[in-house]
């Protein structure tokens, strides 16, 4: 087993296909759903943190573990680790200000302004005692190392491109500058290693999985499949748009089959199922963003926040 994931395993409750099933079907039939109802799904972009202020309270415990692929300048773990870790660490303002020390001169703040939104920390607290990041853009990465370096030890980054397939040559762009976030894998450039998401799962229980890989989430789920088949990851989120390379229907259906309720995350905190009878329908191609779990107490939480 690899050392650098091994980790000690956890049992949680885990919802049954029967369950969920009964669970959806309820809800289904207490609102008025359509497929073609996709104003959330259309208007989420930089989604409201209140699904993620609300979850908060269920997954504190004192050995969380966050996974975040396309960490970028780190942000999304800061936010992480400011919402559930009782331990001291920089505010988003302080963050965006050593960046901009160390050089980051593209999207300092973030596409979505991230370094102007104050966490609330959890009223109840833990300990986040593990996080890998996986970076391609070895500007950003450098920099991201040198800031978890000093503020985040816990952290591991990794330089790599988290793929489908392990035996996949890919490359990441060359850039003059640090902190693009629009930029993925490319088809020449700089070669990158390479790891999936089994990888760094490894058969191990994870929070949170969060990932933003301009086009390539949903290979990087397929990557990951045995760990979703699993239920080894609590909490997934990702981003979905027009630069996918494979269709989101068959992401949905690969999380559903393994016991996944997945939502859109709307700008304004709302959040819409996402059904696995939806086929065309979902394939919306627009940036937005959608998390999924499959424990029951996190699923009620979720399908609570959705519009009425």
């Amino acid at each position: 087993m690899n050392r650098l994931f091994r980790f000690a395993k956890k049992t949680l409750p885990k919802i049954s296909k029967t369950e969920q099933i009964a669970s959806e079907s309820k809800h289904f039939s207490n609102k008025v759903y359509m497929c073609s109802n996709l104003s959330i799904a259309k208007n989420s972009q930089c989604p409201s943190s209140h699904w993620k202020a609300s979850l908060a309270p269920i997954l504190v415990h004192n050995h969380m573990s966050y996974v975040n692929i396309g960490a970028n300048k780190g942000y999304n773990i800061l936010e992480f680790l400011l919402r559930h870790d009782s331990d001291q660490y920089p505010s988003m303002k302080h963050w965006h200000h050593e960046l901009l020390r160390k050089g980051i001169d593209q999207h300092s703040c973030g596409v979505c302004l991230s370094c102007r939104s104050k966490v609330i920390p959890s009223k109840k607290l833990g300990i986040v005692a593990r996080i890998v990041a996986v970076e391609l853009l070895t500007n950003n990465y450098n920099i991201l190392k040198e800031m978890c370096a000093q503020f985040i030890p816990q952290t591991r980054v990794l330089h790599a491109a988290a793929v489908k397939k392990k035996k996949i040559s890919v490359y990441e762009p060359y850039l003059k500058h640090s902190g693009h976030e629009t930029l993925g894998i490319s088809r020449s450039g700089r070669p990158v290693a390479s790891i999936t998401l089994n990888e760094i799962i490894n058969g191990s229980i994870w929070d949170m999985v969060s990932i933003d890989a301009e086009g390539w989430d949903g290979e990087i789920l397929k990557g990951g499949r045995a760990s979703i088949e699993n239920r080894n990851i609590r909490v997934i989120e990702f981003e979905y748009s027009g630069k996918w390379k494979t269709r989101l229907e068959s992401i949905i259906s690969l999380l559903w089959s393994a016991g996944y309720s997945c939502f859109w995350t709307g700008n304004n905190g709302q959040l819409a199922n996402i059904s696995p009878t939806c086929h065309s329908e979902i394939e919306i191609h627009k940036w937005s963003n959608i998390v999924c779990a499959f424990e029951k107490e996190i699923t009620r939480v979720l399908w609570n926040l959705q519009s009425s």
